[in-house]
C-alpha cells in the first residue's frame, strides 16, 4: 500500500523510540524511508555548517536504525526558512500526503494552496504593519494603552473561571 514513507525527524529521544517502532510500517508495504531533518537558516548566521555538524551524527544513527529493519533509507537535510511553527506540522501533513499518493500533479496543488494561504499571510502582515505603526505612533498610542489594559483583563478573568471551574468538579 504504501512503498515510500516520509519521516520528519527532529532528532529528538522521543523520535529514536519513534524510529525504533517503524519497523511495522512493513506490515502497511512500506520498503523506503525518506528521513529528513530540516534546518532552520532563521537566526543562523554563519553557525550553519555547525548546526549541521551535530546533527548529521544523530540522523545518521536514525538511519543505521531505519536499515536495521530491513527499509531502504535516504536520509536528507535541507536548510529552509520556517515561517512559523505552528504551520509546521500541516505542511509535514501536506508533503506526506503528497509522497504517498506519488501524484505529482495533486501534491502539487496541495502545496500550492498552502503556499497561496500563507503568502497572503506574509503579504497583509507586511502590507499593514507600517498602517498600524503610523497609527500607533500618532492618537493610537492612547488606544493601544486601553486596549493591552482591557486584553489583559479579559485574560485574567478567563483564568478565574477556569479556576473556578476546576476547583467546582474537584
Amino acid at each position: 500500500m504504501f512503498e515510500k514513507i516520509l519521516l520528519v525527524t527532529d532528532l529528538s529521544p522521543a523520535w529514536d523510540e519513534i524510529v525504533t517502532c517503524a519497523g511495522e510500517f512493513k506490515a502497511l508495504g512500506g520498503t523506503e524511508i525518506i528521513l529528513t531533518h530540516v534546518i532552520t537558516v532563521r537566526f543562523l548566521g554563519r553557525r550553519k555548517g555547525a548546526r549541521e555538524a551535530e546533527a548529521r551524527p544523530k540522523l545518521d544513527a536514525q538511519k543505521t536504525k531505519l536499515e536495521a529493519q530491513g527499509f531502504t533509507v535516504n536520509s536528507e537535510m535541507p536548510f529552509g526558512l520556517v515561517l512559523s511553527p505552528c504551520a509546521s506540522p500541516v505542511l509535514a501533513v501536506i508533503l506526506t500526503l503528497a509522497a504517498v499518493q506519488g501524484h505529482v500533479a495533486y501534491g502539487s496543488t496541495l502545496l500550492f494552496a498552502y503556499a497561496l494561504g500563507q503568502g497572503t499571510l506574509v503579504i497583509l502582515a507586511g502590507t499593514f504593519t507600517g498602517v498600524l505603526d503610523s497609527f500607533l505612533q500618532s492618537q493610537g498610542a492612547r488606544f493601544s494603552t486601553y486596549l493591552q489594559k482591557a486584553a489583559g483583563g479579559l485574560i485574567f478573568l478567563a483564568g478565574l473561571y477556569i479556576l473556578s471551574q476546576g476547583v467546582r468538579n474537584w
